[in-house]
């Protein structure tokens, strides 16, 4: 009996699965301990996760909707970082609310 289950392990889930699964499993146990063993272990899962899977995040194909979507929003930020800078070094209005331009654009 136990050798059909090692069997299954084995063949059909990946040993990195089983070591992310793992370590959020831990994370009821470590929220019982405290919070640091928590901090812990959610830095290691990103951290794990980072290094198994970022291949596979970055294989990311954007279609022609989707670039110009970023494009657009990349284009809101340049010109909310561009008012900001325009409105803190050419204006002389007070230099209370210099950043309020770019935290609305935000």
């Amino acid at each position: 009996m136990q050798e059909k289950f090692s069997g299954v392990i084995s063949q059909n889930v990946d040993k990195k699965q089983l070591l992310v699964n793992f370590i959020l499993l831990l994370v009821p146990l470590t929220y019982i301990i405290g919070t640091l063993a928590l901090n812990l272990n959610i830095a290691i899962f990103i951290l794990v996760c980072l290094f198994f899977f970022l291949k596979d995040i970055l294989k990311l194909k954007f279609s022609f909707i989707d670039k110009i979507v970023f494009l657009f929003f990349f284009f809101i930020l340049f010109t909310g970082l561009f008012n900001t800078i325009e409105k803190y070094y050419f204006s002389n209005i007070e230099k209370d609310d210099n950043f309020l331009i770019l935290l609305k654009k935000l």
